[in-house]
């Protein structure tokens, strides 16, 4: 989630009439330290604007634009399902902070550690009965792939929805031995995972820093289902944006 631009933009859209649920998750230093600040600061600002359009608005209580209570899934806590042993009862997971981001719309936030078991972090409403996972440029050093996927491979093993849930994955390419590349994140999702990858979009990125001379263009795609870029471009491209959707087969 990092600072939370995407899961607060998706939270504040007014696009669904039944209201949008997200769950942000990150590290419990990001959650502390920017997500929650950030999710805090915003719901001020929507107070304030809900003031200024209408001073009358914060009294009034119509259950389908303010309701009393987030939604119970986003609220619920992992040790309400698993046994703690005496070692980690004093480390007990804080419940998540839910806020309103108005017209029944709900953004809660909280840690999630790719490394460790997903069912130890999260109670199973918070991963059994999802639409969409979001991964915004999650893995960009190759030592985060396979603790992200393995976390998502979970989440779609788990489902208990009739359309398993879909991940959408963006990924900016970096020119360097430490990142993952596009290449890799395609091995593992259609090779070795077996999902089916469908580009959604692609765009290049131009940074008026970049040297000329270290630019390369656009790579060939070494997959069916990889998008392929625009060949014709004639402006060298140093960096790329994807936008993947990835569902399993």
């Amino acid at each position: 989630a990092g600072v939370g631009v995407v899961g607060t933009c998706l939270a504040a859209s007014s696009d669904s009439g039944g209201g949008v649920q997200v769950l942000l998750t990150d590290l419990p230093t990001i959650v502390k330290k920017s997500l929650i600040p950030n999710l805090q600061h915003n719901q001020r600002l929507l107070q304030k604007q809900q003031r200024q359009q209408d001073p009358s608005s914060l009294t009034k209580t119509t259950p389908l634009e303010i309701p009393s209570s987030p939604p119970s899934w986003l609220m619920a806590s992992p040790e309400t399902t698993t046994t703690q042993s005496s070692s980690s009862s004093s480390q007990k997971k804080k419940k998540p902070q839910a806020f309103d981001m108005g017209h029944n719309h709900w953004v809660a936030a909280t840690s999630l550690d790719w490394t460790k078991p997903l069912h130890t972090q999260l109670h199973p409403c918070q991963y059994q009965n999802l639409d969409y996972i979001i991964a915004s440029d999650c893995v960009w050093l190759m030592s985060m792939l396979e603790g992200v996927l393995t976390t998502v491979q979970t989440i779609f093993d788990e489902s208990t929805t009739t359309t398993v849930p879909k991940l959408l994955l963006s990924f900016q390419r970096r020119d360097s031995e430490m990142f993952t590349t596009v290449d890799r994140i395609l091995q593992e999702l259609q090779t070795v995972r077996g999902w089916k990858v469908t580009c959604l979009a692609w765009y290049p990125v131009y940074d008026p820093d970049d040297d000329p001379n270290e630019m390369s263009s656009p790579p060939t795609p070494a997959s069916s289902d990889h998008h392929n870029p625009p060949q014709n471009a004639t402006t060298p491209v140093v960096k790329e944006v994807f936008l993947f959707q990835v569902t399993p087969r």
